[in-house]
């Protein structure tokens, strides 16, 4: 996948998890990273809309996106469409506009991590 996958009809659109490129290569067509968000703005040279529906993943793509979206020469439009939470509430922030539909929500959180492994781990 790559970012014109993203563009559908003049909108970048952005949904499933934000992860980072080499894995949404892998998990396939639910899945966006930063380098996508780029390559999509990149095929825009003044205002674009954005479409975001999107429960996060990685706080550092969402860092990454957010920077692309506040540098983009044109104004960014951001639109909520269902669900901008965690790492796609980030990358909402790199946005000149950012609109809400009537039943969506932005899900902002302190930051946390998890971890595996066995109890001698």
């Amino acid at each position: 996948m790559n970012g014109t996958d993203l563009i559908m009809n003049g909108t970048i659109v952005l949904e499933g998890y934000i992860h980072s490129h080499e894995y949404c290569e892998w998990y396939g067509d639910s899945c966006f990273s930063a380098r996508m968000v780029r390559e999509a703005l990149a095929a825009f040279s003044g205002d674009v809309e954005v479409i975001v529906n999107s429960k996060g993943g990685d706080p550092f793509e969402g860092e990454a996106a957010r920077a692309a979206m506040e540098s983009h020469p044109g104004k960014v439009t951001l639109k909520v469409n269902g669900v901008a939470a965690s790492a796609a509430s980030l990358l909402a922030m790199g946005a000149d506009v950012i609109e809400m539909s009537a039943g969506s929500f932005l899900m902002v959180h302190n930051p946390s991590s998890g971890l595996f492994g066995t109890a001698e781990d």
